[in-house]
């Protein structure tokens, strides 16, 4: 399998460490692998601290195939049901961030109320509906049902869990990944000072378009 994607994942994760969007073993980072039918994807159960490039583990899309030395992650199937029922999405970034997992232990959706959450994908990043064990299929389908109403989505908070976040490619998770994160810290520290004002859904769309027609102009 290709290394350069194994080394991508790897480094992701790293980057989510140092930022202390995942600890421990926590979380978990994958992509799709262009051009194939696979995906690959963090192990399960190794400390951060402790991973190595090496660890990555394979995984065939249809048949679930695996590849590689280590077993993956426990929430491989999250993974496994986004990709198999959105093409266009190539990365995905699963974190356990403080502010993300506070708002999520509400069981509330996160509102947008600065430029942070513009690729969201809506001006509420939702919840989903219920509690689901980890590493099961109901919290795939959980996330799925709301991709569902919404199929732009690509933040959904995980009720008393964390979340995911996606993008077309695993750089574009990552930075999302991020923003959610600072998006549900603003909107902790303003809930603490007052009431915060909301950026409707036309803002956003907004926010969104002057800032691709500034790339384009790139």
């Amino acid at each position: 399998m290709n290394k350069e994607l194994r080394k991508e994942v790897f480094e992701t994760s790293m980057v989510l460490y140092k930022e202390e969007l995942v600890r421990a073993s926590s979380g978990n980072v994958s992509m799709r692998c262009p051009g194939a039918d696979w995906m690959v994807i963090t192990p399960t159960g190794i400390r951060y601290d402790c991973m190595e490039e090496e660890d990555m583990v394979f995984i065939h899309l249809t048949d679930g195939r695996r590849e590689g030395d280590q077993w993956p992650s426990s929430e491989y199937l999250m993974h496994l049901g986004v990709y198999q029922n959105y093409p266009d999405i190539g990365g995905i970034v699963h974190t356990h961030s403080p502010y993300v997992m506070t708002i999520a232990a509400l069981g509330e959706p996160l509102p947008m109320i600065t430029i942070e959450g513009v690729n969201a994908g809506s001006n509420m990043v939702p919840v989903t509906e219920r509690f689901c064990i980890p590493g099961t299929q109901d919290i795939t389908n959980s996330i799925l049902e709301l991709m569902k109403e919404n199929p732009k989505l690509r933040a959904i908070l995980i009720m008393n869990h964390g979340l995911i976040a996606m993008g077309n490619c695993l750089s574009e998770a990552l930075s999302l990944a991020e923003s959610i994160e600072r998006e549900a810290q603003v909107y902790y520290q303003a809930k603490t000072l007052g009431k915060p004002k909301l950026i409707s859904e036309d803002q956003r769309r907004e926010i969104q378009e002057n800032y691709s027609k500034g790339r384009q102009r790139e």
